[in-house]
């Protein structure tokens, strides 16, 4: 099976948009500073796991859609194995 690319910045610029947030909304429904997820969608920082679950539960979606392991917006919203195995490269 082949590893998908990273495609965490660009899922989470979509959704915020698609939801319509701002970066400082998203932020104050994860309770993630704004600028964090600035860095997030330049790809300038890789959030944590535990920003992850904030993030996506801010989002209403799992934490693998959110990664791009997943193409389910509501499967699995916990992190997997996999997941946390393509956070750590």
């Amino acid at each position: 099976m082949q590893q998908k690319k990273w495609e965490f910045n660009r899922i989470l610029s979509q959704l915020r948009n698609l939801r319509g947030f701002t970066q400082a909304e998203l932020g104050k429904r994860a309770g993630i500073p704004a600028a964090a997820i600035s860095h997030f969608e330049n790809s300038q920082r890789q959030p944590s796991p535990e920003s992850l679950r904030r993030l996506a539960q801010a989002l209403s979606v799992s934490v693998d859609y959110l990664i791009g392991l997943q193409e389910n917006p509501k499967a699995a919203g916990r992190v997997s194995k996999r997941s946390f195995v393509t956070l750590r490269r």
